[in-house]
């Protein structure tokens, strides 16, 4: 849907323009329902592959990674080492192992470092263990700064539509204007009552 409506306007438009798309079908699905990516190469879009990996610049990793593409995990696990994997008895254990094996990197390497886990949640949990091990260091100021993080709920768009699925206190952001309503782009406004039998959902600013 959004893609066709992009290419409508592309067409109706008199101006010449070049629209390169960047996109994996496995990887990049469609938001809403539709296989743009897959319709376009099967209808004869010209396509360039690009396969070189650029990221691993370790040749064990880079070798884990082309085996993990090719579905040979066994391999893969083979390739990373028994060094590099830790088994943890709980989620808990699991952070702490992550903040720790941080923690003991040299500096330098701790700014080119990406830590990755799962859940929002856990994101939070751990980013407070790094930073607890750093101000012990002496590295981060003992001064803190209290900041409120929005969060996605990952709503599509018939979703968004429904009243249920907004609660008391959440956070509402326009990423259109909407003039009837008085609302700008980029606005946030907070749920202050919801209705759902009626379908109606109260904002304030």
């Amino acid at each position: 849907k959004l893609m066709h409506k992009l290419l409508s306007k592309l067409e109706g438009s008199k101006v010449d323009y070049l629209l390169p798309m960047f996109g994996d079908e496995a990887q990049l699905p469609a938001v809403n329902s539709g296989k743009p990516w897959s319709q376009f190469q099967r209808n004869g879009m010209q396509t360039v592959l690009m396969n070189e990996i650029k990221r691993q610049k370790n040749e064990d990793a880079l070798s884990a990674v082309k085996a993990t593409i090719n579905g040979d995990i066994r391999l893969a696990f083979k390739k990373v080492g028994k060094k590099n994997i830790f088994e943890c008895e709980d989620k808990f254990s699991r952070l702490r192992k992550m903040s720790d094996f941080y923690l003991e990197m040299p500096e330098a390497k701790q700014k080119n470092t990406l830590v990755i886990t799962q859940t929002n949640n856990e994101k939070i949990s751990l980013s407070y263990l790094i930073r607890l091990g750093l101000k012990d260091h002496g590295l981060v100021s003992e001064q803190e700064t209290n900041h409120s993080i929005l969060t996605t709920k990952f709503l599509n768009q018939a979703e968004k539509s429904k009243a249920f699925n907004y609660a008391v206190g959440d956070t509402v952001r326009f990423n259109n204007d909407y003039k009837s309503l008085s609302i700008q782009q980029g606005e946030y406004l907070a749920v202050e009552k919801n209705e759902p039998n009626k379908n109606i959902v109260l904002l304030r600013t």
